[in-house]
């Protein structure tokens, strides 16, 4: 093909020369795919004082000590509840973690929250598992723990970015079976109280 023919064809191809039709303007859009929204801690602030649960929770027994450094968690608050030197012995502890929504390690719908209180609830063998929990009536998810030694029950709660573990023994040399409901029944009519005492305000 000569150069002149060749001229031609490119100008008929561009535009209404040799009697043609333009040819229509393309377009591109880019194509999104919208991102999973970040999720949202539930638990910021830091969890109320050992002083303050004592006063919203009736029947925990006389606070006997109590502590709020970290230990694992972003946030956490250990509190021990007895009237020595015999009777009821109550141990409420409480674990938080914030988000960072710019650290890649978590997806974003998870956050780093709630990955690592769910890692927390699944992984603390210690106590052991002893049953979940299918209709606790709060919280995300619930199961039954035991210490090692057999002594006493645990209520392990999992909520957003937060795990509570709550402890029930009885001082004095009294064993109790931790499937029993002298064990559990306490301890369950005691949780909902504390999970409601330490809810964001």
């Amino acid at each position: 093909m000569s150069a002149t023919v060749a001229s031609l064809v490119v100008l008929c191809l561009g535009a209404a020369a040799c009697g043609g039709r333009p040819m229509p303007e393309l377009t591109w859009t880019a194509s999104t795919t919208p991102s999973a929204a970040a999720a949202q801690d539930k638990y910021v602030e830091v969890f109320p004082g050992c002083q303050e649960i004592a006063g919203k929770v009736p029947g925990l027994p006389p606070l006997l000590k109590g502590s709020d450094v970290p230990a694992g968690a972003d946030r956490d608050v250990r509190c021990e509840f007895a009237p020595p030197p015999t009777g009821p012995f109550v141990t409420v502890q409480l674990f938080s973690w914030h988000s960072d929504p710019n650290d890649p390690r978590y997806r974003a719908d998870v956050g780093r929250g709630r990955h690592l209180a769910r890692e927390r609830f699944a992984t603390n063998t210690d106590p052991a598992d002893d049953g979940v929990i299918p209709d606790l009536g709060f919280g995300e998810q619930a199961k039954w723990q035991r210490p090692g030694n057999g002594d006493g029950c645990y209520l392990t709660v999992l909520d957003a970015n937060a795990v509570f573990l709550l402890q029930y023994s009885i001082l004095g040399g009294t064993r109790l079976d931790p499937k029993s409901e002298q064990c559990r029944g306490p301890l369950r009519a005691l949780a909902k109280p504390v999970y409601d005492a330490v809810q964001p305000r």
